[in-house]
């Protein structure tokens, strides 16, 4: 079991350095980022005073 511990780490430590990402993107001076969330609630029943409680 040590064998195999060791053998993967010594796996995991030298191939670690042949990894690496290509960036075909130039920086650019601008970025936008932007996150947006909605959501929508109906309530089927119709109440006439049109409350719902507050945990919906």
């Amino acid at each position: 079991m040590k064998k195999l511990i060791l053998a993967t780490t010594a796996i995991a430590a030298f191939t670690g350095g042949f990894t690496h990402a290509e960036d075909n993107n130039p920086n650019t001076p601008l970025t936008f980022n932007g996150y947006a969330e909605t959501y929508y609630s109906y309530d089927f029943n119709k109440p006439i005073n049109h409350t719902k409680p507050p945990f919906i």
